[in-house]
């Protein structure tokens, strides 16, 4: 298994910086991989929702099934997405924090196949370095847009 954990603090409150992590029309905005990420179960989006991840990689495209594990708004958020070679749990938590909100992200990457479990020395750094380049977007895209006065967006 692959375990990565990641922490970031982003000047603004909990409730808008959740408000983004959860628009999933806007991830590909923050997250350098994804191409879309689509609700296909019926709203409101909710522990259980299922989702559909299409991201792409070395000009191959992939796609991945997920659902809500967790969804306690502006506090938590937790997704797993699936597909044959791997399973991908992701929690999110919103921590106030005294200049905004501390973003702590936990990511674990289970291989499924004997392929994919030789792939994980390799694939652990590249993991690395995108949830960092992925944070420092998802920051700058928040810190650099209008602050909203009552924390919702």
């Amino acid at each position: 298994m692959i375990h990565k954990e990641i922490s970031i603090d982003i000047a603004r409150s909990a409730p808008e910086v959740f408000a983004l992590v959860d628009d999933i029309s806007r991830a590909p905005e923050w997250l350098g991989l994804c191409v879309a990420v689509k609700q296909v179960s019926p709203p409101p989006r909710q522990v259980g929702t299922r989702l559909h991840y299409t991201y792409r990689r070395d000009g191959k495209t992939g796609e991945m099934e997920g659902v809500v594990t967790a969804f306690d708004p502006a506090r938590r958020l937790g997704l797993k997405y699936t597909d044959k070679l791997f399973d991908v749990e992701m929690d999110f938590q919103f921590l106030p924090a005294p200049a905004g909100t501390t973003l702590k992200h936990t990511c674990e990457i289970t291989p499924k196949t004997f392929a994919a479990k030789l792939m994980s020395p390799i694939i652990s750094p590249m993991v690395e370095e995108q949830l960092h380049e992925d944070f420092a977007r998802l920051k700058t895209l928040l810190e650099k847009g209008p602050k909203s006065g009552s924390g919702e967006s």
